[in-house]
């Protein structure tokens, strides 16, 4: 009898397991992360996204005074999300820097009033990081830093923020494209993972930035902002133009909301259907 009940399960399949899953956390049963204490990783999201930025066809790999920016890149197209969709039932820390921001609605996953937030979505995926040897890759040359300035963006919902939970940073950057102030930071070459945010209602589609990386004529000097600096200095430094700048583009998708009359009706088919199923699925046990 056990032989043929399991076979009978397994036959009655995936539909079943989808639609309890499914059943069961339109009741609230799904389990609950609560409180957490920093944004979901790069690696959370899917891993990360790493263009490697180096120095070639300088004339001094210690100390260069004339080169090349290049960039090793494998795009991928990441998905910006919602908290709710990257760590399901999680909200922040009142205090959290980025939750008004990136914070669900209250009520949403469990979230309590004052954790909520406008439910932003987000991704980290991409990065940015530079390496260099000292023999067929050059050092940043001495008093002299990395920058990277915004070109371009395919709309002005996209923004970015540095972000570091140790710090509880949460500063707007790239708040405008190049020529105009604010399109730039100074880097300080180490692995540095910004964020891009764009509003919880942003139109489903492909949202694209374009960044330019040079080698400036100041300093990184900034010891509170982490691996990115944009104080006034960092806002106005200028290009070495000994140096070529190197280029990459970043693109992301974001799915389209269905309308909240669909929302509805897949909500009660879900429901029934995990409700109907599961009943079935017990009777078939007790069978």
């Amino acid at each position: 009898m056990t032989t043929f009940i399991v076979k009978k399960v397994c036959a009655f399949g995936a539909a079943v397991a989808v639609a309890c899953a499914t059943w069961g956390m339109l009741s609230g049963q799904a389990a609950r992360a609560g409180e957490i204490s920093a944004i979901p990783s790069p690696m959370a999201q899917g891993g990360m996204i790493m263009p490697t930025f180096s120095i070639i066809n300088a004339d001094n790999f210690g100390n260069p005074t004339t080169g090349q920016l290049s960039v090793s890149f494998s795009p991928s197209v990441p998905q910006m999300q919602s908290l709710e969709q990257w760590s399901p039932g999680s909200w922040f820390a009142t205090g959290a820097t980025w939750r008004a921001d990136l914070g669900s609605p209250a009520g949403v996953g469990g979230t309590p009033a004052a954790n909520a937030g406008a439910g932003d979505l987000f991704s980290s995926r991409y990065g940015f990081q530079f390496t260099a040897d000292g023999t067929t890759t050059a050092f940043v040359p001495a008093g002299k830093s990395l920058g990277i300035r915004l070109t371009s963006v395919s709309s002005p919902l996209l923004e970015s923020y540095n972000y570091d939970a140790g710090l509880n940073l949460w500063d707007p950057i790239f708040t405008a494209t190049s020529p105009t102030s604010g399109s730039q930071v100074l880097w300080d070459g180490t692995m540095w993972h910004n964020l891009f945010v764009l509003p919880a209602a942003a139109p489903g589609g492909t949202y694209t930035a374009d960044f330019e990386v040079f080698v400036a004529n100041t300093a990184f000097t900034s010891t509170t902002t982490g691996k990115a600096q944009y104080d006034a200095a960092a806002l106005t430094a200028t290009a070495d133009a000994s140096f070529t700048p190197a280029s990459v583009t970043y693109t992301w998708d974001v799915a389209a909301v269905p309308e909240p009359s669909t929302l509805a009706m897949l909500a009660t088919v879900a429901a029934g259907a995990g409700f109907a199923g599961c009943r079935r699925f017990r009777r078939r046990q007790e069978g």
